[in-house]
Formats: structure tokens, C-alpha cells, sequence
């Protein structure tokens, strides 16, 4: 569990380093270390670290000078960012494809619902009808379904700014 929390910071890491913030999803990041044992028990919990981190994959790799920043590429990546420690080398794909941008726009809008619901003291069960702003009209036609289901929204609609009414319980 500790190489987890490590890969995990080291991940936390880079996304910060590049400035990327943590509900925008990334593709893909990439663990190094020599010694096979801790790559062994780091690959059984590889789910859990690339949640943590937000990426939708974390592939576990030996040794660690299979990448550097002079030759990110053959990791299979276009861009990125590298930290090390501890042993570990830890690459991450920075590469913000339209369809990932899309996603953490819908996570950050979400977010932002969830809010506006806590500070109108809103009941968790309170089903709700959403206006979101028309420049979020792409995300909520690609993940209006998803948001509705987090939010516990019945209905979404564009309008000027974001709002919510309750519409009742379950």
C-alpha cells in the first residue's frame, strides 16, 4: 500500500507540475521501478491509483529508463510530465483530447451543481431541475445523462446562468 501512496503523490505531482487540474481527466500515467516485487503489489492495486489520480489507466513498467522527457514518445505518449522518487519514475499523459476535456468539463459542472445544492441546504434526496449556462450546452449534450444521474437532476436546460429548483423527493 505505501508504493500505492507514493505513486499516487508522484502522480498528484505532475498533474500539478503541468497544471492541470484534478477533476480533468487524463488518459494515461505510467509507473517505473526496478525491483519487480514493487512493481508486483503496485500492479494489484493499479485501479485504486489511477483513480486517485484520475487517469483511466496506470500501467506498471521496469525498469524506470524506459522514459524520460527526451524520450516520452516511446512511451506511447505525445506529452507529458515525469516525477520520480522513492525508486519510482512516474510518467503521466498530459495530452487533454476533446472527448477528456469534455469529461472534466461535466465533472466540474457537476461539482459546481452539487455546491449551489449545499448552499441552498437542499435535501441529498431533493430531485432537482437544472439551468446551466448555453456555453456548457456541448457538455451537457455529450454527459447530460451522466450529470443528471450525479446531480439527481430531472431536467436540464439551458439558460443564462446556473440555477436549480426542487421538483421533490424519493
Amino acid at each position: 500500500m505505501e508504493d500505492a501512496r507514493r505513486v499516487a503523490e508522484l502522480g498528484r505531482a505532475a498533474r500539478s507540475s503541468a497544471g492541470i487540474r484534478r477533476r480533468q481527466p487524463l488518459r494515461a500515467m505510467l509507473a517505473a521501478h526496478q525491483d519487480a516485487g514493487r512493481r508486483d503489489r503496485l500492479a494489484g492495486l493499479a485501479d485504486l491509483v489511477a483513480r486517485e489520480c484520475n487517469v483511466m489507466e496506470l500501467h506498471v513498467l521496469a525498469p524506470p529508463g524506459e522514459f524520460t522527457r527526451a524520450g516520452f514518445s516511446t512511451a506511447g505518449f505525445t506529452t507529458g510530465e515525469v516525477t520520480t522518487g522513492d525508486g519510482w519514475a512516474v510518467a503521466l499523459d498530459t495530452t487533454i483530447t476533446p472527448a477528456l476535456d469534455l469529461e472534466g468539463r461535466a465533472r466540474d459542472l457537476v461539482r459546481r451543481i452539487q455546491r449551489l445544492r449545499k448552499d441552498r441546504d437542499l435535501a441529498v434526496t431533493a430531485r432537482i431541475d437544472v439551468t446551466f449556462p448555453e456555453d456548457e450546452a456541448a457538455v451537457v449534450a455529450a454527459l447530460g445523462p451522466w450529470i443528471a444521474q450525479q446531480t439527481l437532476a430531472r431536467s436540464l436546460s439551458p439558460g443564462a446562468g446556473l440555477d436549480l429548483a426542487v421538483t421533490g423527493t424519493e
